[in-house]
């Protein structure tokens, strides 16, 4: 009896365990700045609907290309989102895997002692969603999730 009651005490708590209930979609694209690729910028989509809902973040390569993922897992739930592009320097330190944890750490103290200046790598008003004027739709259909975000004006 003991063994049925936790059968059915663990089949009710199992849909529970290991999900948020989003449907995520893959969503990927590429972003250019006056035709070339930007590497290293964010890619944040924000959805435009109030309520529970995910935002997606990626960073673009060496190609312009990115990919979303929200929460730690790849892909946004269909929706309609507005979107920032942004890459600057002069904020916090220049690490990379490549350093051992010596560099790392004498980076980030050097980034801390001698703060720089933000300089927008970017041109400024695709850093905040309220300014890019950049929206998309993503689809049920993960092959119409593939973005091109083309930024003009260095």
């Amino acid at each position: 009896m003991a063994r049925l009651m936790f059968i059915c005490i663990a089949v009710l708590l199992l849909p529970g365990c290991g999900g948020d209930g989003f449907d995520r979609i893959p969503v990927a694209g590429t972003v250019t700045l006056d035709g070339e690729p930007i590497d290293g910028a964010a890619v944040t989509f924000i959805p435009t609907t109030q309520g529970e809902a995910l935002t997606g973040e990626g960073r673009t390569d060496h190609e312009g290309n990115f990919v979303l993922r929200s929460k730690g897992e790849q892909g946004l739930p269909p929706g309609s989102y507005k979107v920032a592009v942004r890459k600057v320097s002069g904020e916090g330190a220049e690490i990379n895997d490549d350093m051992t944890d010596e560099e790392q750490n004498k980076a980030m103290f050097n980034a801390m002692m001698r703060p720089q200046p933000t300089v927008f790598l970017v041109p400024k008003k695709y850093a905040s969603i309220e300014t890019s004027g950049l929206t998309f739709e993503v689809s049920s259909d993960a092959e119409k999730n593939k973005f091109e975000i083309t930024l003009t004006g260095r």
